[in-house]
């Protein structure tokens, strides 16, 4: 089961300023229940979002460029959230039926056995952070326009199933949350007519 809140604010100035908040609650079975409480730490989490903009084409020193038709700057951050692990109930002790190749004999019969599965009882969800500053651009009428954005995209709490030593758990693959991964970069766009 999964449960979301979202609540989103757009607001616009003079056609000049813009501000968009977002905020998100996601809650999810597939972690398992820290403590009692509506925002549990690992069931529930919290993503914030925020953009702003200034449309500097619009003030009147630009208003009238022959030259500079389009220009806007703007900046982003946000947060999302991942729990789409595969398993459902990854964090909760469990028995299985075991396979045909993992039987126990038992005289002359073969008997298939219940079996513990493996489970992280940590399990909790994975998050990414997005933070964007750009310049958007349009020249001539928009014959030329394009955007230069540098950006920065950090995960924490990555899950992925991983090997894990031998008799630390009841597999030696694992679902669980292993890391950090962060990005950086720049990207320019150019379109012409």
């Amino acid at each position: 089961t999964m449960l979301s809140y979202y609540s989103r604010l757009n607001y616009t100035l003079a056609n000049k300023y813009i501000v968009t908040l977002n905020l998100r609650t996601d809650g999810t079975s597939r972690f398992g229940p820290l403590d009692a409480g509506f925002l549990d730490k690992q069931r529930w989490a919290v993503f914030p979002g925020v953009a702003v903009a200034w449309r500097v084409s619009e003030e009147n020193f630009l208003k009238n460029s022959k030259v500079i038709s389009d220009l806007k700057l703007r900046f982003g951050y946000g947060q999302t959230g991942q729990q789409n692990v595969g398993s459902l109930y990854g964090y909760i002790a469990s028995y299985g039926i075991s396979n045909n190749a993992a039987q126990y004999q038992l005289g002359n019969s073969f008997y298939n056995m219940a079996r513990p599965s493996a489970y992280d009882a940590d399990l909790r969800w994975e998050s990414t952070t997005n933070t964007n500053i750009a310049l958007d651009f349009g020249l001539f009428d928009n014959r030329i326009s394009g955007t230069i954005e540098a950006f920065q995209r950090k995960t924490t709490d990555l899950l992925s199933a991983v090997p894990v030593p031998g008799g630390s758990n009841f597999t030696n693959i694992l679902l669980t949350n292993v890391g950090n991964i962060e990005s950086k970069g720049l990207e320019f766009t150019l379109n012409t007519t």
